[in-house]
């Protein structure tokens, strides 16, 4: 990350998670993520004897999800619960496959328990094609922002090696 033109850091921090398949229709998933992750700023090449060297730790993020698919159906409902420090959210989703390669997606993400903390509604689909031994898979996403002037278009591409 880059503070000012002669201000930088580079950091490395690591995740580590877990999946725990339950049944064939139930799956938790655990995850601490940011690890050891930091900004450690130096400004002595600015103000050389004034400057100074600060430390910013990044939070630990703790993760636990539950993912639903009934037997047979074509739907996969899930939830996650997320603590950053002091604040604890929720986000929930479903998707449905209307077929093979097209699936709609719907969910909500930082539901707050607290009125600092707006949701973000979002939908979209997944679309997805075989050519060779390539399965490409092409997902949109629009996102209701509820800082901004208007939602955030989230475009993916993503190759499956056969």
């Amino acid at each position: 990350h880059k503070l000012f033109d002669e201000v930088s850091s580079t950091t490395a921090g690591f995740d580590v998670g877990g999946i725990v398949l339950v049944s064939d229709e139930w799956t938790v998933g655990v995850c601490l993520q940011e690890i050891g992750s930091k900004y450690k700023w130096d400004t002595s090449r600015i103000y050389g004897l004034n400057g100074n060297s600060t430390i910013e730790r990044f939070p630990v993020r703790k993760k636990l999800g539950v993912s639903f698919r009934p037997a047979g159906s074509e739907l996969l409902a899930s939830i996650e619960v997320e603590h950053i420090s002091t604040i604890l959210f929720l986000r929930g989703g479903a998707e449905y496959a209307l077929a093979e390669q097209f699936k709609l997606h719907a969910g909500i993400d930082q539901i707050g328990f607290s009125s600092a903390i707006l949701p973000k509604p979002a939908f979209g689909f997944t679309t997805k094609s075989t050519v060779g031994p390539w399965i490409g898979h092409l997902t949109y996403s629009y996102v209701f922002e509820p800082y901004g002037p208007s939602g955030i278009h989230l475009l993916a591409l993503a190759l499956e090696f056969q």
